[in-house]
């Protein structure tokens, strides 16, 4: 014997895996559609308002989900304009720079001092290096706004995901909420689809699975 052999089921076991498939409860005989299986008027008004909230839920999270996508677009353009902001801002140090040690060597050069030595030297080095050190600050800052503007774009792409999946959640818990209902007032006395004692018609949607 297989290990296999004993997992499938019968026919004898099952009965609902044979046969025709079985009519919903809110049909009546010849598939005719039958409003007391709905638990009446008042349970298919509430369907037609469950299914109405949940369209609205759903719009309103794609709405929200749509203008937070634009947001993060917004955020990762000036992220890129920053960025080339940045750039251009550190090259404009750099020629000031050089500006400055080209200045400190015109001046040395016309006092008739070597500009490579002594403390004309030293006075070249010093703004070479002070150069460089403002212009890693202003790397650092702009990278800094960069980094944050790439963070905000992810928060609001993540949060665009979280309002389109909570749309998604409303009209599905909208639309059962009220076929729940329908089902609870077809189980009531006077309902059209329960017993006289009020006894929940758990077994209205049966037919459906």
């Amino acid at each position: 014997m297989g290990v296999f052999d004993n997992v499938f089921v019968s026919q004898d076991e099952f009965p609902l895996l044979s046969g025709p498939p079985p009519t919903p409860h809110f049909l009546a005989p010849g598939g005719a559609f039958d409003i007391q299986g709905l638990g009446g008027t008042e349970g298919v008004i509430g369907i037609i308002g469950g299914i109405n909230t949940g369209v609205e839920n759903l719009l309103s999270g794609l709405a929200q989900a749509r203008s937070l996508r634009n947001q993060a677009a917004v955020h990762r353009t000036n992220a890129t304009n920053v960025r080339i902001a940045g750039k251009l801002a550190v090259a404009s140090q750099q020629r000031r720079g050089r500006v400055v040690m080209g200045t400190i060597r015109a001046r040395a050069g016309a006092a008739g001092v070597d500009p490579n030595t002594g403390s004309a030297a030293q006075a070249v080095i010093t703004a070479a290096e002070q150069s460089a050190r403002n212009a890693e600050i202003i790397r650092w800052d702009y990278d800094s706004k960069v980094k944050a503007l790439q963070y905000e774009a992810s928060l609001a792409r993540f949060n665009a995901d979280i309002a389109k999946l909570k749309g998604i959640a409303g009209i599905i818990g909208a639309v059962g909420g009220a076929f729940g209902s329908a089902a609870l007032l077809a189980g009531s006395p006077g309902g059209g689809g329960g017993n006289q004692a009020g006894e929940p018609n758990i077994a209205l949607f049966e037919g459906l699975a």
